[in-house]
Parts: C-alpha cells; sequence; structure tokens
C-alpha cells in the first residue's frame, strides 16, 4: 500500500515531515519527491492525514495512526458514524464482514468484548492490526478473506454482524446496482 514499514510513518522524521509540510500542495509534494519513495509515502500520508483530521479526531490525535489511502479514507465511515452505528445495539461478541479500514470495526471492537476483522485486502488487514494496536485494542482477531470464505469456514455466533460493502466495482468505478456491491 506505502511501500514501507508501518513504523516508518510515525517516526521523527516522519513528524517533522508533515509538520514542516501541513499547508503544502499534496500533488505537489508527490511530484517532488517522486524518486524517493519514502518522502512519497510520507506526502501520501500527509494527504489522508490532512483528510483525517476532522472525520477522525481521535486517530487523528494519534501519532502512531497510519492512516490509509486518499480512496480507502473517502469511502470510510467518519469517527461519529462509526461510534453511532454501536450505540444502536447491544452485544458482547461482533464480526465486521467488510473490515476496510478498520474505522468501523475499531467502534465494534471498543463496545465489544470478542472482535472479528474480516477483509480480502492483506495490506488493509495489516494497516488496521498496526492501528489497533496503536489504539489499544486487543480483543480484535483478524480473518484475511472474503466474507463469503469467512462465513463458510466458521460456526462461531455473533451477537452482531456487521457488512458496509464496498461501492465500488473490481474495475474501481461506482457500483449502482447491489449486484455490483462486495460482497453481494
Amino acid at each position: 500500500m506505502f511501500n514501507a514499514d508501518l513504523n516508518e510513518f510515525s517516526s521523527p522524521e516522519a513528524l517533522a515531515f508533515y509538520e514542516e509540510n501541513k499547508h503544502a500542495d499534496a500533488s505537489k509534494l508527490l511530484l517532488k519527491y517522486a524518486n524517493d519513495p519514502l518522502k512519497k509515502a510520507f506526502a501520501l500520508q500527509l494527504e489522508s492525514r490532512k483528510r483525517a483530521e476532522f472525520k477522525l479526531p481521535t486517530w487523528f490525535k494519534n501519532h502512531e495512526i497510519v492512516f490509509p489511502l486518499k480512496l480507502n479514507l473517502e469511502q470510510s465511515s467518519s469517527e461519529i458514524t462509526a461510534n453511532y452505528k454501536t450505540k444502536l445495539l447491544n452485544f458482547a461478541s461482533s464480526a465486521d464482514l467488510t473490515g476496510g479500514t478498520g474505522i468501523d470495526s475499531w467502534q465494534f471492537a471498543l463496545h465489544s468484548q470478542n472482535h472479528i476483522f474480516i477483509e480480502p485486502n492483506n495490506d488493509l488487514i495489516e494497516l488496521a492490526k498496526h492501528n489497533f494496536a496503536a489504539l489499544g485494542i486487543t480483543n480484535t482477531r483478524f480473518f484475511c478473506g472474503t466474507a463469503e470464505e469467512f462465513l463458510a469456514q466458521n460456526k462461531t455466533h455473533f451477537d452482531v454482524i456487521f457488512a458496509d460493502p464496498s461501492r465500488r466495482t473490481s474495475t474501481g468505478s461506482k457500483a449502482v446496482v447491489l449486484e455490483e456491491y462486495s460482497p453481494n
């Protein structure tokens, strides 16, 4: 996803880069550092950090958090929305069939004794593991695979099973009809 160790994004060098460039144009930074993979990754992270400041204030305040790329962040819930979803139900165990960036899962994990995060994209799994550790979440297991694979392999009971399908098709265009959503 970022072609760098996730811990690099909270290094003193990274934090200095974010502070120094907090008002810079992300596209200009990406051009400037096109031949420097680490600084390019920092520029992508800075772009995501800017977008997350008001959408994910708890995450933004935590310097160990690594934010997903712009497209993933655009599709994710806000902190307020994710928290609202968990307030609608009373539960001790939960599963998120569409883990994605982990924002909804984070809130479910905060309100659950036992949580499982299911996601077919291993980069997003690693990102969620990193961020959950930074947030002190220890009650979550991670499953790398599709919702359908998880459900076929597991007969575990959950009080809540959450699914917020991707609204993008396999080609990256916006899904319009329900059959295009993943999982279907």
